[in-house]
C-alpha cells in the first residue's frame, strides 16, 4: 500500500474546458481593460468634463486647505462662482478652470461660463479664477478683473513648456502658483495689472534694431 493517499480529501473534479476557455478569455479581457485604464491618462478617465471639473474643483480645495485657507463650497450651481475662501476679514469668490488643450508651445484654457449658464461673469460675482494646467500640474490664479475688465479676454494661453514665438501671448506668468493672492482683499485684487510683456525673442541684446530703438531721437528746431 505504498505510495496511497490515504485520508487526503478527495480532489476536485477537473471542469470541462469549454468553461476553463471561459475563464481563459475572461481573465484575458479583465487584464486588457486595466491595461488600458493604467495606460490612460487620469484626465482621460472621466466621462465628461463635469465630472473633470468636479475633481479639479477638489483639487483646489485640497490645495488650499494644504495652506491652511478656510474653504467653504456653495450649496447646487446656483451660485456664480465654485469655492469661496476665507483669510481674515477677507472672503474671496474663486472660479476654478482647468485645460489639457496643449497647443502652439503652451496650453490654451478658456474662461467662459458654460453653455448652459445665460450671462457671462461679472466682478460682483468673481474675485479671482483659479485655472489648473492639468499635464503639468500648475496652477495660475489670475485676478478676475484682468479677464472682465474693459478687455474681456475669454481665452488665455498659459504654461509654455518651450520658447514661445510670442512671449506677449504668456502675459499671466507672473500668477504661475500666485497663492498669496488667497490673503489679498478684494479691493486690493481690484488693483492688480499684467506685468509687461518681455521683449520679443526676435530681438537679440546689442542688436542694430535694438540700438536703433535705444538711440535718443533729436529734437526738431522751428524756425519762424
Amino acid at each position: 500500500m505504498f505510495g496511497s493517499r490515504i485520508g487526503c480529501p478527495e480532489e476536485p473534479r477537473l471542469r470541462s474546458r469549454e468553461s476553463r476557455g471561459l475563464l481563459r478569455r475572461r481573465k484575458k479581457e479583465e487584464t486588457q481593460v486595466n491595461d488600458v485604464s493604467r495606460a490612460k491618462k487620469i484626465w482621460e478617465q472621466f466621462t465628461c468634463y463635469q465630472q473633470r471639473g468636479e475633481w479639479v474643483e477638489l483639487q483646489f480645495m485640497a490645495r488650499a486647505a494644504q495652506l491652511r485657507f478656510a474653504i467653504s463650497k456653495p450649496w447646487g450651481d446656483t451660485q456664480p462662482f465654485d469655492v469661496g475662501i476665507a483669510h481674515g476679514p477677507n472672503f474671496l469668490r474663486v472660479q476654478v478652470k482647468s485645460t489639457t488643450c496643449r497647443t502652439g508651445a503652451g496650453y490654451l484654457c478658456q474662461f467662459k461660463p458654460h453653455q448652459e449658464k445665460k450671462h457671462d461673469y461679472t466682478l460682483d460675482e468673481i474675485d479671482l479664477f483659479a485655472a489648473y494646467v492639468i499635464p503639468e500640474d500648475v496652477w495660475y490664479l489670475i485676478p478676475a478683473v484682468l479677464l472682465l475688465g474693459k478687455r474681456r479676454r475669454i481665452m488665455t494661453m498659459l504654461c509654455p513648456v518651450v520658447p514661445p514665438a510670442k512671449k506677449a501671448s504668456y502675459c499671466y506668468e507672473g500668477y504661475r502658483e500666485a497663492w498669496n493672492l488667497l490673503t489679498k482683499s478684494r479691493i486690493e485684487l481690484l488693483g492688480c495689472t499684467v506685468a509687461d510683456p518681455p521683449p520679443s525673442r526676435h530681438r537679440k541684446p546689442g542688436s542694430r534694431r535694438e540700438k536703433k530703438l535705444a538711440r535718443p531721437r533729436p529734437r526738431r528746431i522751428r524756425l519762424d
